[in-house]
């Protein structure tokens, strides 16, 4: 009976020894490269979905029509949200917005990524303005007035465009040319990063600390009889 009662401390103590690891703090970020200097903020880029799901979601302003694009070319567009995510001063700048360059070397901060839709437009009746350039309206899911968005045109790469507007399931801009566009909305700016799952680490051990005095206690009472 006491080496019944010792070995079931012992496997106690083993088994707090072993369950405290699952307390590690959870991985944060996902970017493939390492952020620029001096940037502690954390970013992450949402799983985005494939190229056929986007088109059949996704509409146009007259004078334009959509196609789906291939799935190499949505993670090719992802690859550049990572990299503009990896330097947000820069992208803030880029953009004219004070406040991911702030959140740059903000290590309590996190941003991330939502790929709303990536197509290929192409113009069917429209035509340029003064300026060269097309005026496109893009009807996308998930995009509301006041959203922080950016579109993606690409060519030999990706090239950065600003819309001229954000709106309820729309978003407006001007292009020189047309071929796959990826629609972009950041979110969480200036959100903190959640608590780290290592703050319940404390209280993981004080319950196994009680446990184990307990059946100590219990063992010397035996013993003693």
């Amino acid at each position: 009976m006491k080496k019944k009662i010792l070995s079931m401390v012992m496997a106690l103590c083993v088994l707090g020894a072993t369950c405290v690891p699952a307390f590690a703090a959870s991985p944060t970020t996902q970017t493939t490269s390492a952020p620029a200097p001096g940037q502690t903020a954390a970013t992450s880029v949402d799983a985005p979905d494939t190229g056929s799901n986007y088109a059949s979601k996704t509409s146009v302003s007259d004078g334009f029509t959509v196609a789906a694009v291939s799935d190499a070319v949505v993670a090719s567009a992802v690859t550049k949200v990572q990299a503009l995510l990896n330097d947000l001063s820069t992208l803030g700048k880029l953009l004219g917005n004070s406040t991911l360059t702030a959140l740059a070397g903000d290590s309590g901060a996190k941003v991330s990524a939502k790929i709303a839709t990536v197509v290929d437009v192409s113009p069917n009746s429209a035509t340029k303005d003064a300026d060269g350039n097309y005026s496109v309206t893009l009807n996308v899911p998930g995009i509301s007035s006041g959203d922080n968005v950016i579109v993606l045109h690409q060519t030999s790469g990706w090239d950065l465009i600003k819309p001229t507007a954000v709106g309820n399931g729309s978003v407006s801009f001007k292009t020189p040319s047309l071929s796959p566009i990826a629609v972009v909305k950041l979110s969480n700016a200036g959100a903190k990063a959640a608590p780290k799952t290592g703050n319940a680490l404390p209280y993981a051990v004080l319950i196994l600390a009680v446990a184990a005095a307990g059946m100590l206690l219990s063992a010397r009472r035996v013993l003693k009889k």
